[in-house]
């Protein structure tokens, strides 16, 4: 695991690096999730679901989303954490001060608010995500 991300003992995943564990099962994301205490969104949890049913119906392959639940949360220490009134007056100041040039709607943005209301790095796969916010640790991992 790369030296940078061991000194954290816990983090929050977005959709990206979530997803990015599961496909790639291999790697940073997954080694993060496998020893540490790793949480998500649940906006973010909910993203997930849609782009990996997205996926398995391109291939034409069933799954089973309970399984992939239990693998996350159960197996893996993922705790998925609400979307609180202070996350999301979070994104309304950091919508306020960037004014329109946030590229994307505020459902991105749900990482970053977990990241900062419980003080813990965000890991992602989207390079945006780094110019939000200088109060939140953002580690973009590698595709």
């Amino acid at each position: 695991m790369n030296p940078d991300h061991m000194n954290w003992p816990a983090a929050v995943f977005d959709a990206s690096a979530l997803l990015h564990a599961f496909l790639k099962e291999n790697g940073d994301a997954l080694s993060f999730l496998l020893q540490r205490q790793c949480h998500c969104s649940v906006i973010n949890w909910l993203e997930m679901k849609y782009l990996i049913e997205d996926i398995y119906e391109e291939e034409g392959t069933e799954y089973q989303f309970d399984a992939l639940k239990m693998f996350f949360i159960t197996e893996r220490h993922l705790k998925i954490g609400a979307f609180t009134l202070e996350d999301s007056e979070w994104i309304a100041d950091k919508t306020r001060s960037h004014g329109s040039r946030l590229p994307y709607s505020d459902q991105p943005l749900s990482c970053l608010a977990l990241g900062s209301r419980l003080g813990l790095p965000v890991f992602t796969c989207d390079p945006s995500l780094t110019q939000v916010s200088d109060e939140v640790r953002v580690i973009l991992l590698e595709r």
